[in-house]
């Protein structure tokens, strides 16, 4: 599964948005900037704010603090590398950065500053070869650093010459520059400041251009675009290109973390735009399937892998909506049977006394030391995490059965997304001509469906959760409970009930900032901690295709109004995408579990594309048979 795309100059490194490198020479450009009046340094960063520099006995009061904030923002990024744009924000300094690939294997860097205070900013600019890749750096002249490899060279010119500087580079040569004024940076042949600024305009004005497609959507699709270019990066362990959720926690898991069903929601997102990056972000889940037989929740760069369990099996619609927005018969035959052995699992290793799914965790013996290796596999806590809301009230004092390592919960959700995938997977089956499959995907799927009818509470109208030790339903609700309209498993009056009572009810789900993770009348709402109360891309995202399905598309096309408000603003205020928000201030980034640049709230913005057609929704949800009926 090894790909192919590690060609020409990106952000490939995931270490730090400010390094440039070409591939596959592995040669890196990296960018750090030094605010001399904070004593503050940026180097090796990801997207957000950052810590305020301070001399010792200086104790900074709240508003000193304020003016002096340090943070990264994102700009757009074409995700071949073809430009990129950021802005670092150093208390009085703005240092914008683009840059633009020219022809396949040059570079220019364009570096615009503003400041008020006595002495600008300064950037220290070092080569690397990264990866073990074999060279090594020359300084031919003050202006030019080349870079030599076996069959390689390259020189990298600066518009400018290097000031003295013994501390700021830590990487030799390097050059260390003054921005008093615009600085230029290009490779191969010396360019003066106007070249370099024509071809950085041209390069955004063409990466404007791309998604003029997208209509009123453009810009909002740009920012999505954007977060999974910062996010597309290059692993040397497999020699691969991956797109993970988040380049921090690529840092903090030794490598990459590869997550379970953010890849398949990531895969969607990309073949908006890339069809080849789209199918290797699906694939690449399957290279480290646990026994063969399901897709582990994250596998990180340490070594670790969770043994013990899945996440919500979304890989039949995602590879079925992947597939026909990007058709690929060759990558579909590749992923059918993982798909088919990770549904095939469900049944096996997480049927219930019920007859319908629990959330579990299996023991296993460590494989690295890591921590979590002790702490999650067979116990609720492992449980949880295969369920998605990680830390769900829901699931809060639910026993856990260590002999059958199961939750004692039939979870809505999971058995929802469950029927759906059985219903994909037999599409994907037919398409490959496999009849047989499909007709065993359509049986289990109606055993399913038959049996989510357990979890329909007249009283209250709507789907819960039920406990397997005692029958009785769990009264705490999220919004995985409304997974059901994706099935075509409800009524029109269960629909209606789930609706009026429930989803629009300004007392749980509905508001201006919507939809929270827990009703706002939960006791757990006002603490906005992760999946507790927070608003999340996926929860809306599943919820939006269940309304589409029921037939309900005013309250489908309100939802998406309200997400594309939700990402506007913050796009907007903050260039961040968000790994969750506010449903009270409906603002992302004001908690420390918050990933400033994750890439799956792009759903928030896909929403709006079917609405407006510009993207079609997936045939799932399109045909008259699987619509739900007023009645």
């Amino acid at each position: 599964m090894t790909t192919t795309r590690a060609q020409g100059w990106n952000t490939w490194d995931t270490r730090s948005v400010l390094n440039h490198v070409l591939m596959p020479e592995g040669l890196s450009l990296r960018l750090s900037f030094c605010h001399h009046g904070m004593l503050t340094m940026i180097e090796d960063t990801a997207f957000g704010p950052k810590s305020v520099g301070a001399t010792a006995g200086v104790k900074l009061a709240e508003s000193e603090i304020a003016a002096r904030r340090v943070r990264v923002r994102p700009g757009p990024h074409a995700l071949d590398g073809g430009y990129t744009a950021l802005t670092v924000e150093m208390g009085d300094a703005r240092i914008s950065v683009e840059s633009a690939r020219v022809g396949e294997r040059d570079l220019v860097l364009l570096i615009k500053t503003s400041h008020s205070g006595p002495r600008p900013p300064s950037m220290a600019v070092e080569g690397a070869f990264l990866w073990n890749k074999p060279g090594h750096f020359i300084m031919s002249a003050p202006r030019v650093i080349g870079a030599r490899a076996a069959g390689f060279e390259m020189d990298i010119y600066c518009t400018e010459i290097p000031a003295t500087e013994g501390f700021l580079a830590r990487r030799f040569p390097s050059w260390v520059l003054g921005l008093a004024g615009d600085v230029g940076i290009s490779t191969s042949r010396d360019r003066g400041m106007a070249e370099i600024a024509a071809l950085v305009n041209a390069a955004r004005e063409q990466e404007a251009a791309s998604r003029a497609r997208f209509g009123a959507a453009a810009e909002r699709q740009a920012g999505a675009r954007a977060c999974l270019a910062w996010n597309t990066v290059y692993e040397p362990l497999y020699k691969r290109v991956i797109t993970t959720p988040s380049r921090q926690w690529n840092v903090d898991r030794l490598g990459y973390g590869i997550f379970c069903w953010d890849s398949f929601f990531l895969g969607w997102l990309l073949a908006l735009d890339d069809a080849e990056l789209a199918w290797s972000c699906v694939r690449e889940v399957f290279r480290e399937m646990v026994d063969g037989e399901f897709v582990p929740n994250v596998v990180n760069g340490s070594g670790r892998s969770s043994l013990d369990r899945s996440q919500p099996c979304i890989g039949g619609l995602g590879v079925l909506a992947l597939h026909e927005l990007r058709p690929n018969g060759k990558y579909l035959r590749e992923v059918w049977r993982p798909l088919l052995a990770w549904n095939r699992w469900w049944d096996k290793a997480r049927k219930n006394r019920l007859g319908l799914l629990s959330p579990g965790s299996h023991p296993f013996e460590p494989r690295v030391g890591d921590l979590a290796e002790v702490l999650q596999p067979n116990t609720l806590r492992g449980a949880k995490l295969e369920g998605g809301p990680d830390n769900a009230p829901m699931w809060d004092d639910i026993p856990f059965d260590t002999a059958t390592h199961l939750m004692a919960l039939a979870d809505v959700g999971l058995n929802a997304l469950y029927i759906l995938d059985c219903e994909a997977l037999a599409r994907l089956a037919r398409e490959l001509g496999l009849e047989a499959e499909a007709r065993e995907l359509d049986a289990r799927g109606a055993a399913y469906r038959d049996a989510l009818g357990r979890l329909w509470n007249e009283d209250a109208g709507i789907f819960q959760n039920v406990r397997t030790d005692t029958g009785e339903f769990t009264p705490r609700t999220s919004p995985t409970c409304f997974y059901p309209l994706l099935t075509g498993a409800v009524t029109g009056r269960q629909a209606d009930a789930m609706l009026e009572r429930h989803l629009l009810n300004e007392a749980e789900y509905w508001g201006e900032w919507v939809i929270p993770s827990v009703p706002r009348s939960d006791p757990a709402y006002p603490e906005q901690h992760y999946w507790r109360g927070r608003i999340w891309a996926p929860l809306n995202f599943l919820v939006y295709l269940g309304l589409k399905r029921a037939g309900r598309h005013e309250a489908a096309a309100e939802l998406a109004r309200r997400s594309t408000e939700l990402y506007e603003r913050n796009w907007r205020e903050s260039g961040g995408l968000f790994e969750n928000f506010s449903a009270v201030t409906g603002r992302g980034g004001d908690v420390e579990l918050c990933d400033p640049m994750c890439p799956w709230t792009g759903l928030l913005v896909l929403m709006e594309l079917f609405e407006n057609k510009t993207v079609p929704l997936p045939s799932l949800f399109l045909d008259r048979m699987n619509r739900i009926d007023k009645n």
